[in-house]
């Protein structure tokens, strides 16, 4: 190369070989990312799964004691049986858990999923919400 020239621009292979390495490094940083979101979301689903299972336990046995309670009182105040006070108890529990799993189920499906694709389609939605 003389003093004073200029260099000569890349080929088009070079360039295309730059372009190709360069879409390589955002792939696999890319994949880093998923790969660290996976992570992120199966040890938070596993945790809350841990939190769920022992809520569930812990409740399940202060419902019990509470029903029982509520059976040995009924049996006292209405000197009744306590087969029957307990069939009564167990009558108004299940009662409640209809009411509430109807409540729930209605509300379940009145909720919406909606699927957004660009930052318009947000900004329409925030803008009909409000």
């Amino acid at each position: 190369m003389a003093l004073g020239s200029h260099p000569e621009p890349p080929g088009l292979a070079d360039t295309a070989f730059r372009v190709v390495e360069a879409g390589q490094r955002v792939l696999l940083d890319r994949l880093d990312l998923a790969r660290i979101d996976l992570e992120r979301f199966v040890a938070l689903a596993v945790r809350s799964g841990v939190a769920v299972a022992a809520s569930t336990v812990l409740l399940s046995g202060a419902w019990f004691a509470i029903m029982a309670a509520a059976a040995l009182y009924l049996q006292t105040a209405l000197e009744l049986s306590l087969p029957v006070t307990l069939c009564i108890v167990a009558f108004l529990s299940a009662a409640g858990g209809v009411v509430m799993v109807n409540a729930a189920l209605k509300a379940v499906a009145s909720f919406k999923l909606t699927a957004i694709e660009s930052v318009d389609e947000l900004r329409s939605v925030s803008v009909t919400e409000q």
